[in-house]
């Protein structure tokens, strides 16, 4: 009956031991303990991407941790790890979720980055998701109906070229085409071999031409620069020019308008000027003294002046 109880009690030993060794082989296996000091880092990414907690963190392809919690917020996931040291991760370190295995699992890689400063462990790294084998089967599944779809196609394309070429109209017209094509590209060589030294001499004569076109440019430039300094001169005189010619049309424009005012002026007042212009009771009394003058010297000139003239003493 002891000896009973003594293998009841050792077996429960055993096996508890065993429990115990199992449980700590499952966290160590899961990365749930990987050190002494752990960083907590959190995460950002679209979707969780099938990612489980528990799961490793790597950083260049080490293994530093293990995923803690998965949460949604914000329309996305919020992932959060720890990991056994930060110090290697600089501002721009970023993440991924990829396959671990092929036959399943995912993980966490971690780039460290390479700008200057530290990680800022309190604002979340932005990560994204990378396709997987499973992802890339959906894919070409959904793919496939298109893929029958184009295939159809390409056997209806096939078809109609094949009736087009059994025709031998269209053999004939292209055997035709790629004939004139080689009587076009010998013709072009003869031409270029029997004109090879005119084009030459072309060529040559073309960079002469341009040789002295230069020197005439280097040459005259002197006098050019004369001629158009002279024109810029010319220029500014018929500019100044300009300048006194508007002077002038302004002083005849006031010469007109004091002209008019004296005119408007003569008009109105009764000066000798307007009777003499306007009045023509004055005009027919200086008519009829100029004709009495005239008279006067007609006679004058008929019989002579008989003037008797006393200088000196009175009569």
């Amino acid at each position: 009956m002891m000896t009973d109880r003594k293998k009841e009690i050792r077996v429960g030993i055993v096996a508890l031991l065993s429990l115990i060794v199992l449980i700590a082989g499952i966290t160590i296996g899961k990365g749930l303990i990987v050190g002494v000091s752990q960083t907590t880092l959190s995460f950002t990414f679209p979707s969780s991407g099938g990612i489980e907690i528990g799961a490793p963190i790597f950083i260049n392809g080490v293994k530093r941790g293990s995923v803690i919690s998965i949460n949604n917020e914000h329309g996305g996931v919020a992932i959060t790890g720890s990991i056994d040291e930060v110090s290697d991760l600089h501002p721009d370190a970023g993440a991924q979720i990829s396959m671990l295995e092929i036959t399943g699992g995912k993980k966490i890689d971690i780039a460290p980055g390479i700008s200057s400063g530290n990680l800022d462990i309190s604002k979340p790294i932005v990560g994204t998701i990378r396709a997987d084998a499973t992802e890339l089967i959906g894919l070409v599944g959904d793919l496939g109906a298109d893929a029958s779809i184009t295939v159809k196609r390409l056997d209806s394309v096939l078809a109609q070229a094949n009736a087009l070429l059994s025709d031998g109209t269209v053999v004939k017209q292209l055997r035709n085409t790629i004939k004139n094509a080689d009587e076009l590209m010998t013709t072009l060589n003869a031409l270029m071999g029997d004109n090879k030294e005119n084009m030459r001499n072309l060529i040559k004569d073309l960079g002469a031409l341009a040789k002295d076109a230069k020197s005439a440019v280097n040459n005259n430039e002197p006098k050019l620069r004369s001629i158009l300094t002279k024109l810029d001169s010319l220029a500014g005189s018929g500019q100044r020019l300009m300048a006194k010619t508007d002077t002038a049309l302004a002083g005849v424009t006031d010469l007109t308008m004091e002209t008019k005012d004296m005119m408007k002026d003569i008009k109105t007042n009764g000066s000798f000027i307007n009777k003499l212009l306007y009045d023509k009771t004055t005009s027919k009394s200086i008519d009829t003294t100029l004709q009495r003058v005239n008279d006067l010297l007609l006679k004058i000139h008929e019989h002579g002046l008989n003037a008797n003239i006393r200088l000196g003493t009175r009569p």
